[in-house]
């Protein structure tokens, strides 16, 4: 994401990751969902619970899963959902492809 221009702020824990949100307010967040602490679902609800971080896209980067009939309620708060492993260039375009959707 650096290479390619962005700026990157890099968090390990799931209370880093709201820490920063409301600091820093950022375009769009790529959340593991697999964090030590508050999980990556739960920093999810924490944020669209919040009216000042509640617009920000979420996109969820996982090893897990989503369900395929589109119905899980965990899953809601995410834009978009990248599969680990990925290629980068991917997550790049995703990245790119939620930025440039309208609000």
């Amino acid at each position: 994401m650096r290479l390619a221009g962005y700026d990157v702020t890099a968090v390990a824990t799931g209370e880093q990751a709201l820490d920063v949100a409301d600091r820093e307010h950022p375009d769009v967040i790529l959340l593991d969902l697999q964090l030590p602490g508050v999980s990556g679902f739960e920093v999810a609800r924490r944020l669209r619970a919040r009216s000042d971080t509640a617009d920000i896209p979420l996109i969820a980067v996982t090893g897990l899963t989503p369900p395929s009939d589109g119905h899980g309620g965990a899953w809601e708060p995410f834009v978009s959902v990248v599969c680990k492993p990925c290629v980068p260039t991917m997550l790049l375009a995703e990245v790119e492809r939620v930025l440039a959707a309208p609000s």
